[in-house]
């Protein structure tokens, strides 16, 4: 009689955040023996999950940014009933929301075993308004309870992270592994020598992420403004969504509104993300604060060189001076002369691509990293 599969069932508010970023490891969990199960909102990646032999259960009343009790009830419910119908040996949370309403069906559920995963710590650790501060302090004080319960191993992608929740007593050394994200297929994000520069446009430098305030976007405007008021011949190309469920996100109108005044080229999302490091010289990210930021790691894969701030997540991407250059968060005129140094010097540039290949080969391949997360797996 064959051995029963263990069912896994992961948990991630959006579908698209799945395939970016979990997918490549449900992968290797389904060829482990492992019988996966995905409940997610869906966009546009359901077919790409369903053919690697995901199944999906599609969300109906769960939204990551609600604030409404009635909604919340209702998704509580609904996810109660996906929980006792698919029996889950094993349950993977990522984000804080899902951590905190899967952890508490599990707990319901009886639930063998529980992994939680947060990205980042996000907007609800980051921001300072009264109200984030009121939210933060009753999260807190729940994540304390779930998160140190003995089924239960919470992932996180830096050492800044585990520092905080260490500090502020909201997890236990024993509940808590670090792992520097979830990797890079280097195959995939293939080493590629930066291409000749258009002389009338200058340097391709690309801005690779979701259009928010957080990523550091209006520093960044600010700094492009500074650097055209010196002439520095440049192209600036955000590349990413709108993510209007988030509370620092960008409007249309602004972006819009930057591409009329010649500032930026904005082409949207884009899954041909390869193609934009290969076709970038430079590759910026001012954000406030990152888990472990993918599209750093992924273009220094790429062989680009990287600009980012001195802010937990990106720090462990970037070796100042190495495969880099550090830069204060919030600080227009750090980043504007940062970008300059390396726009202007090319051979650093190339130099400083080369060794980030080297560190993200070393310290951030997606094979290694998963069987990092699969040792997790094992009760």
């Amino acid at each position: 009689m064959s051995k029963k599969s263990k069912r896994l069932l992961y948990f991630v508010s959006e579908d698209w955040y799945f395939c970016t970023h979990r997918l490549p490891l449900a992968k290797v969990a389904l060829a482990k023996g492992y019988d996966v199960f995905l409940i997610t909102s869906l966009s546009d990646c359901q077919k790409q999950i369903e053919a690697a032999g995901i199944k999906i259960i599609p969300l109906q009343y769960f939204n990551r940014s609600s604030g409404n009790l009635n909604t919340e009830l209702l998704s509580l419910k609904e996810l109660k009933t996906i929980y006792k119908n698919i029996n889950p040996d094993l349950v993977h949370h990522v984000a804080i929301k899902p951590v905190i309403y899967g952890s508490l069906i599990a707990w319901i559920n009886k639930t063998p075993r529980v992994i939680n995963a947060f990205g980042g710590l996000g907007y609800l650790f980051t921001h300072k308004s009264l109200k984030t501060c009121f939210l933060r302090k009753i999260v807190q004080k729940i994540l304390k309870i779930l998160l140190n319960r003995p089924t239960s191993t919470l992932i996180l992608q830096n050492c800044d992270d585990a520092k905080l929740l260490l500090d502020r007593h909201i997890i236990q050394k024993d509940h808590l592994v670090t792992i520097k994200g979830v990797g890079v297929n280097t195959d995939i994000f293939s080493y590629q020598e930066e291409p000749q520069i258009d002389d009338k446009k200058g340097p391709l430098v690309s801005f690779v992420s979701r259009m928010l305030k957080d990523k550091g976007i209006l520093e960044l405007i600010d700094a492009i403004k500074i650097l055209r008021f010196q002439h520095i011949k440049a192209q600036f190309h955000f590349w990413g969504d709108l993510d209007p469920l988030n509370p620092s996100s960008i409007t249309i109108q602004e972006l819009n509104d930057w591409q009329q005044d010649g500032l930026i080229i904005w082409h949207g999302p884009t899954k041909e993300v390869v193609s934009v490091y290969h076709k970038s010289h430079l590759v910026v990210l001012p954000s406030y604060r990152e888990g472990l930021p993918k599209t750093l790691l992924e273009a220094a894969s790429c062989g680009r060189a990287l600009v980012t701030t001195d802010v937990p997540g990106c720090r462990e991407v970037v070796q100042n001076e190495k495969n880099g250059l550090l830069v204060p968060s919030k600080n227009a005129l750090a980043l504007a002369e940062a970008i300059q140094k390396l726009i202007i010097n090319s051979p650093l540039r190339k130099k400083m691509g080369k060794q980030g290949r080297e560190i993200i080969e070393r310290n951030f391949s997606e094979k290694k990293l998963i069987q990092q997360t699969l040792q997790l797996y094992l009760f």
